[in-house]
């Protein structure tokens, strides 16, 4: 169930899980390394936010139906076991893991907590700078912050 629920996840960037919260794919916007003197290109990260109860809508079971090749009221229960076995894990355990992209945790205050595993920045290229570029772009190390001098120099 974790791979299709990360597939409607990243192709429909967002993924409520009932009585747990919801996942969302945002971007980050691009980021200049001074260090490198790379450009790493905005890139997809997963949040997670604490929620009372989202349910999914219909177009979610139909998606898990046709992915799994199951009924709909069959992928549905499927769907709410392993919502409630993620409950109950994170009750006794504190902690569950999603294969793949994330582990899921009780923080200090009770509340949950998320952090992504899966680091989507491997698939997406960095663009690296001539000399003449960073000289433009940095200056002793730092970033030079006018969008004219990025826009015209690393293009």
């Amino acid at each position: 169930m974790d791979q299709l629920l990360y597939k409607y996840l990243v192709l429909h960037q967002n993924l409520s899980l009932p009585q747990l919260g919801s996942f969302q794919v945002v971007q980050v916007s691009a980021r200049l390394d001074a260090d490198t003197k790379n450009v790493y290109p905005p890139q997809p990260v997963i949040r997670f936010s604490e929620t009372d109860n989202p349910t999914p809508n219909k177009s979610f079971y139909t998606f898990l139906a046709q992915e799994s090749g199951m009924d709909e009221p069959a992928v549905m229960k499927q769907f709410h076991d392993f919502c409630y076995d993620l409950r109950k894990e994170l009750t006794e355990k504190k902690e569950v893991v999603l294969a793949g992209w994330g582990k899921l945790w009780k923080g200090e205050d009770a509340g949950l907590q998320f952090e992504q595993v899966a680091d989507l920045s491997d698939m997406l290229p960095v663009y690296p700078l001539s000399p003449d570029q960073a000289a433009a772009v940095f200056a002793d190390g730092e970033y030079l912050s006018s969008e004219e001098t990025i826009e015209e120099n690393v293009a």
